[in-house]
C-alpha cells in the first residue's frame, strides 16, 4: 500500500504486520501518493502525488520496487530527461513543476511494459510557467515503459502546452480490437490503419477535456480520436496524429480571463472507466461543463500550491442543461452505442461484468445496473450519500456480490451549483455496501 506521506508499505495478508516499508519521497517537500501501488513481474509500481508544491521542482517520478525488500529497482522523472528539456522553453529544473502520474497505470505482461498517464504541468498558465511555446514533455502524456529498466519506449502527449490545468492522468485500458472508424464518427483517423488487422491498443479518455483516444501499443501512433462532451481547447490534430492545442483560448497576460471548456473542476477525472470484452466499447464517466480562468500572481510559500490560477463559477457548456454523462464508445468504430445523460454528475468509477452488467454511481447517492449494450437501466437503489471509490465483484462459495463504498466527492458542489434544485446530499455516511446477487432460477 502506499501513504499519504509518501511511503511504500509491504503488510503480511495474515498478520497485518510490515514486512518492510520504504520512504519512497520527501513528505515535508510536499510529495505524496493519491492512487495504490501496481504488482507486477516480481516488482511493484508507484506514481507519485504532490508535484504541483512548492518543494517538488524539478522531479515528479515513477518507480520501482522489489517486492520482497522493497529496495528501488528505478525511478523516471516525468519531468525530466534529454528530450524534456527543449521543451521546457529553456525553464532550469528549479522552476519546473506538475507532471504528477497520480492514478495508477496498466501493465502489460507480453510486452514487459508499463504505460501510465502524466499530469499537467505547473504553474497552470504558460504566461506565468515561463515555458514560451514549448511542449512542456512529458505533461499530459502516455508513457510506454520498459518495466525491466525504466526507460521511456515511446510517449504519446494528449495535451501540449496545457494552460487550463487538464491533466491527463486517468486509466490506460489494453485492448486487443480491430480498428476500423467511420470517417464522420471520429475526430482523426491514421492512415496507416489495415482493415481486418488486430491491434493491441491502449484505449482510454486520459484528460479532464474528455478526448478519446486509441494509440497502438507497440509504436505510440495515434490510431483515432473523437470528442465525448463539448470541449474548446484541443482545435484538431496534425497529419501525422499530433494534437493542436488551442492557443486562442490561452491567458495571454495577468487578468487576462478566459471561458474554456471541457474540464476543469467538472470533466473526465479519477471516477474511472471500464471496459467489456463482450462488446468491445469502453465506458466512461464524464461530466460536460466550462469555467472561466485568470492567471494570478502568487507568492512562493513553503507547502502551497504553485498553481497561479484564480478559478471562476463553472457554466453549462453550449447547448446543455446537465452535467453527467456516461459514455459507451466502440473501440473498433469509434461510435457510441449509447450515451446516458443526467444532472447529478457520476461520482464513481465504473465496472463491468461477464454479465453483461455495468455498474455506475451518482453523486445523488444512485447505484444502478444498466444494460452494457443499450444503456438501460435494470435496477436502482438509493444509498445514504454519494456513490464514491471504485465497485468491485468477487465470488464466494459460488455466489456473486458486488461492493462499492460511499463518501464525499469533491465535484458534486461544482455540479450541484449549476442544478441548485438537485438537494443537497450530506458529506458524512462514509460506509461500505455489499449486493449479492441473485442464484439463477
Amino acid at each position: 500500500m502506499t501513504t499519504p506521506d509518501s511511503k511504500l508499505v509491504a503488510l503480511d495478508a495474515a498478520t497485518g504486520k510490515a514486512a518492510w516499508e520504504v520512504q519512497v519521497l520527501d513528505w515535508e517537500k510536499g510529495y505524496s501518493f493519491t492512487a495504490g501501488p501496481l504488482a507486477a513481474d516480481g516488482k511493484i509500481f508507484t506514481g507519485t502525488s504532490g508535484c504541483s508544491i512548492t518543494g517538488t521542482a524539478g522531479g515528479c517520478y515513477i518507480t520501482a520496487h522489489d517486492a520482497e525488500t522493497g529496495k528501488e529497482l528505478w525511478r523516471l522523472n516525468t519531468i525530466g530527461g534529454p528530450e524534456v528539456d527543449d521543451s521546457w522553453g529553456g525553464l532550469p529544473p528549479e522552476n519546473r513543476w506538475g507532471g504528477s502520474p497520480w492514478i495508477t497505470g496498466a501493465y502489460d505482461a507480453e510486452r514487459n511494459m508499463l504505460f501510465w498517464g502524466v499530469g499537467m504541468p505547473l504553474p497552470y498558465p504558460a504566461v506565468l510557467r515561463g515555458s514560451a511555446d514549448g511542449d512542456v514533455l512529458y505533461t499530459n502524456s502516455t508513457l510506454a515503459i520498459d518495466a525491466e529498466t525504466g526507460k521511456v519506449a515511446w510517449y504519446y502527449q494528449h495535451l501540449p502546452r496545457d494552460d487550463w490545468d487538464l491533466d491527463s492522468p486517468f486509466e490506460r485500458m489494453l485492448v486487443e480490437s480491430e480498428i476500423a472508424p467511420a470517417a464522420d464518427e471520429v475526430s482523426y483517423l491514421s492512415d496507416n490503419v489495415e482493415p481486418g488487422k488486430k491491434y493491441d491498443v491502449v484505449a482510454s479518455v486520459p484528460g479532464k477535456n474528455g478526448i478519446a483516444f486509441v494509440l497502438d501499443r507497440d509504436t505510440g501512433e495515434l490510431l483515432w480520436a473523437r470528442d465525448t462532451v463539448y470541449q474548446d481547447v484541443v482545435e484538431g490534430f496534425t497529419d501525422d496524429g499530433k494534437v493542436i492545442t488551442n492557443t486562442k483560448h490561452m491567458a495571454m497576460a495577468i487578468d487576462n480571463a478566459v471561458t474554456v471548456c471541457g474540464g476543469r473542476d467538472l470533466g473526465k477525472l479519477w471516477m474511472a472507466g471500464a471496459y467489456s470484452p463482450m462488446t468491445n466499447a469502453m465506458y466512461i464517466p464524464v461530466s460536460s461543463s466550462c469555467k472561466e480562468l485568470t492567471p494570478l500572481p502568487i507568492e512562493m510559500r513553503t507547502g502551497e500550491s504553485v498553481g497561479a490560477q484564480a478559478s471562476g463559477v463553472a457554466s453549462f457548456a453550449p447547448g446543455e442543461d446537465s452535467t453527467g454523462r456516461v459514455f459507451a464508445i466502440d473501440v473498433k468504430t469509434g461510435e457510441f452505442l449509447w450515451v446516458k445523460k443526467q444532472k447529478p454528475i457520476f461520482s464513481s468509477s465504473l465496472l463491468t461484468t461477464a454479465g453483461g452488467l455495468l455498474f455506475t454511481g451518482d453523486s445523488m447517492r444512485n447505484f444502478a445496473a444498466v444494460d452494457q449494450e443499450d444503456g438501460k437501466e435494470l435496477w436502482n437503489v438509493k444509498l445514504n450519500t454519494t456513490i464514491g471509490g471504485h465497485p468491485m465483484t468477487y465470488s464466494v462459495d459460488g455466489k456473486q456480490y458486488i461492493a462499492v463504498v460511499t463518501g464525499p466527492n469533491a465535484q458534486t458542489p461544482v455540479a450541484a451549483s449549476l442544478n441548485p434544485e438537485l438537494k443537497n446530499v450530506v458529506d458524512g455516511g462514509h460506509s461500505v455496501f455489499v449486493f449479492a446477487l441473485p442464484e439463477k432460477p
